[in-house]
């Protein structure tokens, strides 16, 4: 299930460049929830594979700390908030680089955005 190569195109601002605390998390928290997010989904089919299957509670829970509103879910970390701004902004700015130049050019006219 982890058949996307390793990025090496990636902003020393999305890689080295991340502050201390983000990374640790990254490796901690982002990283086992997500390796717990992908056994989760993966098909029945498939389950065999395992030498431990998860129960569907487990399941529920997995994708619950992803998804989920409670306080110590996974998308109300304040780290999990930074790490999508980060990525918003580089995939945006790859995505309408050559739409967005004016706009990083704060010394052009702004009648001309």
């Amino acid at each position: 299930f982890f058949s996307q190569a390793k990025p090496i195109d990636l902003p020393t601002s999305l890689s080295h460049g991340l502050r201390g605390d983000l990374k640790t998390w990254l490796r901690d928290i982002y990283a086992n929830s997500y390796c717990g997010l992908m056994v989760a989904s993966v098909d029945s089919e498939r389950e065999d594979d395992f030498r431990v299957k998860l129960t569907q509670a487990e399941k529920d829970k997995v994708r619950y700390f992803w998804a989920g509103k409670g306080v110590t879910c996974l998308s109300n970390s304040q780290e999990y908030d930074e790490i999508v701004d980060l990525a918003t902004v580089f995939a945006i700015r790859r995505l309408y680089q050559d739409d967005l130049v004016p706009y990083f050019h704060p010394t052009q006219d702004p009648e001309l955005w």
